[in-house]
């Protein structure tokens, strides 16, 4: 039986209702991204860390390496024994240790006693003169001091006396410097004679 022109149309018809069911879901959801506002995936930068700093190398110079090597050598608990004019055989004791208050500087504790040798002293030994001496022995004179490294020695400040020595000439200034391993100790005493003597170090009683 032959299809009219009125059934094909009504064929052509149907089909494009069928093609137009079927395609209509995937024609709207293009029209919708075609026209949608794209997303914007947001990069947060990386929290900035900041550059190592390169340590700055220490610079010492030969005057400070010098002062350093003499603080190294001094430092410590010496004792030494000798004649001293006017005073007799006597006996020096030093300890030398860093400032805790003020770095480079240091403290110095000097004692000495002395027992009279009247032929050495020029005295003669009255009665007088021994019980003089017996006092003088049992009464050392001390020092407190304070300095600092340089040239080779440390030069110290008397800061307190202790004590009135035989002569009655007490110490003004001190210098210790480095005799090999022993220590050289030279003082003053105002207007009177000063003196000098080699000290020797001991462990120290701490």
């Amino acid at each position: 039986m032959p299809i009219t022109d009125k059934q094909r149309k009504l064929i052509w018809v149907g089909a494009a209702l069928a093609g137009a069911y079927f395609l209509a879901p995937t024609l709207i959801n293009h029209a919708r991204q075609a026209f949608s506002t794209p997303e914007v995936t947001v990069v947060k930068p990386s929290p900035a860390k900041p550059a190592p700093i390169a340590p700055q190398p220490v610079v010492i110079s030969p005057q400070q390496a010098s002062d350093a090597q003499v603080a190294r050598q001094l430092t410590g608990d010496w004792i030494g024994a000798g004649v001293l004019p006017a005073r007799g055989l006597c006996r020096i004791g030093l300890q030398i240790k860093p400032d805790p208050q003020t770095p480079g500087n240091f403290i110095g504790y000097s004692t000495t006693s002395c027992n009279p040798a009247f032929a050495l002293t020029g005295q003669t030994g009255t009665r007088e003169n021994r019980a003089r001496a017996a006092a003088v022995a049992i009464t050392p004179t001390s020092v407190i001091m304070t300095g600092k490294a340089g040239a080779n020695a440390i030069d110290f400040t008397i800061d307190k006396s202790i004590g009135v020595p035989m002569d009655g000439c007490a110490i003004t200034g001190f210098t210790a410097s480095p005799f090999g391993e022993m220590l050289a100790v030279e003082w003053k005493a105002g207007t009177c004679q000063g003196g000098q003597m080699i000290l020797k170090k001991v462990p120290s009683i701490q």
